[in-house]
């Protein structure tokens, strides 16, 4: 999954938006508060609009241009520089400006939190997005603790969100000197009000239970007891008894009632696989029986569970390990980080010894009760091949193929190396070969064809920086001989440059001026084409030769430039992408769509809440677990009345760990069940309504 559409974090934990009087330690309801504060590139003044409790606030007025900030530094603003003491530092906010959807939700501004100990050599510091929203009054919860062991989860949280924007050396909470808010670039000033700074005392308790929830605060649905957990296996074993209803679908999940434009049965060829046709200008999948299909699934159904960060500082938060012999020792296995995945111990609280086929009935069964019909990425198989409750499901295999990087986060597909570590990836295809039920296959996820996250089209710009060991650049070098006629006067004459001639350019590292670059634009989108038409090829031509039965599914666009969305529509059976949003961009998809030319689907998206005993909230941070619920309705139904979008997948099955996973910076409420694999109930509600509504919102979208 991508958290490259900003991961959040939740609210904070048993810890009030209000702080009580003795904590506060800045609260402007005297005129000399002023005084304690330090600014650049910024105005402050007391004010008497949005106060949080009194009667005043502090009015801050960032300047337009570069890192306008508010500063607050020990013995001045704040009385210590040891936060050994406390749990968080809080503060209310007001961020006067409207609130904006956008494909991040309803987000207003980015800022930023910083914060410094120690000085000279000895300093230090942490710096992370805390996006306010606008015109809202809320409020700011940042651990001490989180700051000293870089959990995102561990950093921020409350009505506003926050994540780690620079991994900067951990701050020494013994000698915090200072802290403060400040933007990166604004275009126009931005108002934000500010009040009752306040310090609260640290709860001496782990943060983490023996059940893997969060140990500060209580929330509805919150396990206590082991007991609880056997009750709850007791009623998820006796609904596999109950009869389970399809409705208008076959086998598959496909569409037994539709009908085309004419009023006449909506049939196709059952040509004992999966395949896409369009009809009446919509595309779909249709069934290996012939029926119309639009795929709603759901990524990571495993009872390997994300494993949490885990180090010397991490360990010290857990209320208890499992042992690493008897019963519980599975929550060691397979951990990709080497600790404990407390999820799977609640597996076996909740089944017994015979957990793992257990889990995988009542998996299967879920997803069939919830409506979805298809299992998503990263699934285990074995949960599609459940006698009586079977379903359809994909297959991710690749790692990009192996070899040396072109460009930050996409392989040299230049290289021989990757060609081979191509063919030997889609030889797991032959598994499935002759399987009707397997969907299709995605090869690689997210890779980065703009050069990395957050960057423009700048892959080409990496390229040439390379030198001539890079396979990648050789590739470069013929593409421009080509365009300009192996004329090097003719690249210089375009590009503003002076280069002596084309092996010049190969033989060292290249960085061209803006100018230069802005210039050059034509050439390097044409270099994105030609590589992504290289990469989606091979691909095609290896994966066919293997399974020729099975749908070519793409790589799940994150960064989706227009050249390698073309070029994916040429070899790809379904071009896809992984979009977090409160709903999908229809213009900008129907832009791409008239390049690709070929069915669309999603492969991950998600919604989370912070109500619940998480730190974070998902892809989308949301209010509440009601207000999830509504977000997919929205997101599923808008999506299905895209005549070109055949499918999406929610990411992910399981809640993530509450510390973090693998290097602390995802503590998300991504999960349709928590981490004691109870299901959030508002959610699988709308999940299920939408869900089994699917076919009469698909049937609506016409070209």
């Amino acid at each position: 999954m991508s958290w490259r559409w900003l991961v959040v974090a939740m609210s904070m934990i048993g810890l009030c938006a209000a702080g009580h009087a003795d904590d506060v330690f800045l609260d402007f309801e005297n005129a000399a508060a002023l005084a304690r504060v330090d600014s650049a590139r910024a105005d402050v003044a007391i004010s008497d609009a949005h106060a949080t409790s009194g009667a005043h606030s502090l009015k801050v007025t960032l300047h337009a241009g570069d890192y306008p900030i508010v500063n607050f530094l020990v013995g001045k603003a704040f009385p210590s520089g040891d936060w050994r003491q406390y749990q968080s530092l809080e503060f209310d906010f007001y961020l006067d400006v409207p609130n904006k959807p956008s494909s991040a939700g309803d987000v207003a501004m980015p800022l930023f939190l910083e914060f410094a100990s120690g000085s000279g050599s000895a300093a230090r510091r942490r710096t992370f997005v805390a996006t306010f929203t606008g015109r809202t009054q809320g409020h700011m919860s940042v651990t001490t603790l989180g700051l000293r062991i870089g959990a995102e989860g561990l950093l921020a949280s409350g009505t506003a969100f926050g994540r780690i924007a620079a991994w900067d050396t951990n701050v020494d909470i013994a000698d915090m000197q200072r802290f403060g808010i400040l933007a990166d670039h604004l275009a126009a000033p931005v108002v934000l009000y500010l009040d009752n700074f306040r310090l609260t005392p640290r709860i001496d308790k782990p943060i983490v239970d023996e059940f893997g929830q969060y140990n500060l605060r209580e929330w509805p649905g919150k396990v206590h007891s082991e007991d609880e957990l056997r009750r709850a296996g007791q009623r998820d074993l006796a609904q596999l008894s109950t009869p389970l209803s399809h409705g208008e679908r076959d086998q598959y999940g496909g569409w037994l009632g539709g009908k085309d434009r004419a009023g006449r049965p909506l049939r196709f060829d059952a040509r004992g696989w999966f395949y896409t046709a369009q009809r009446d200008g919509r595309w779909w999948l249709v069934t290996p029986d012939g029926n119309p299909f639009w795929s709603v699934g759901c990524d990571g159904i495993t009872m390997e569970a994300t494993s949490p960060k885990w180090d010397d500082d991490h360990k010290p938060l857990y209320a208890w390990l499992p042992p690493h012999e008897g019963p519980f020792a599975a929550a060691w296995e397979n951990s990709w980080t080497g600790g404990p995945v407390l999820a799977k111990a609640n597996l076996v609280r909740r089944y017994g010894e015979g957990y793992a086929a257990q889990w995988r009935r009542v998996a299967a069964r879920r997803m069939l009760d919830w409506g979805f019909n298809s299992l998503g990425a990263w699934c285990d198989i074995e949960v599609a091949r459940q006698q009586g409750l079977r379903l359809p499901y994909v297959f991710i295999m690749g790692n990009q193929g192996g070899g040396p990087q072109m460009a930050d986060g996409l392989v040299d597909v230049y290289d021989p190396a990757w060609e081979k570590g191509v063919h030997e990836a889609v030889q797991a295809a032959a598994k499935y070969r002759e399987d009707p039920w397997c969907l299709g296959y995605f090869y690689d996820n997210e890779i980065g064809w703009c050069g990395g996250w957050h960057k423009e089209v700048t892959m080409a710009q990496q390229v040439l920086a390379r030198g001539p060991e890079s396979s990648a650049k050789h590739a470069l070098m013929d593409l421009l001989r080509k365009r300009y006629g192996d004329k090097v006067d003719a690249l210089n004459a375009a590009w503003g440059a002076s280069f002596a001639g084309f092996d010049d350019l190969l033989a060292k590292p290249v960085k061209l001026t803006p100018e230069s670059e802005k210039a050059a634009a034509p050439d390097f989108s044409a270099f994105v084409e030609a590589t992504a038409d290289r990469y989606f090829s091979t691909i095609a031509h290896e994966l066919k030769a293997v399974d020729p039965h099975h749908l070519y599914l793409g790589s799940r666009f994150a960064q989706a430039p227009v050249e390698a969305v073309r070029a994916a529509g040429h070899y790809c059976d379904i071009v896809s992408f992984n979009i977090y949003a409160v709903e999908v961009d229809r213009a900008a998809c129907d832009a791409l769509y008239a390049q690709a030319r070929k069915p669309f689907l999603v492969g991950e998206f998600n919604s989370g809440a912070r109500d619940r005993g998480l730190l974070a909230g998902g892809g989308i941070v949301v209010d509440s677990q009601a207000v999830r619920a509504a977000t997919y309705r929205r997101y599923v139904e808008h999506l299905a009345s895209i005549p070109y979008f055949v499918g999406c997948h929610w990411f992910e099955w399981d809640d993530q760990p509450c510390v973090g996973r693998f290097d602390g910076w995802e503590s998300g409420n991504c999960g349709i069940v928590d981490v004691c694999f109870n299901p959030y109930p508002e959610l699988t509600k709308a999940m299920t309504e939408t869900n089994r509504a699917i076919y009469a919102s698909a049937s609506k979208a016409r070209q």
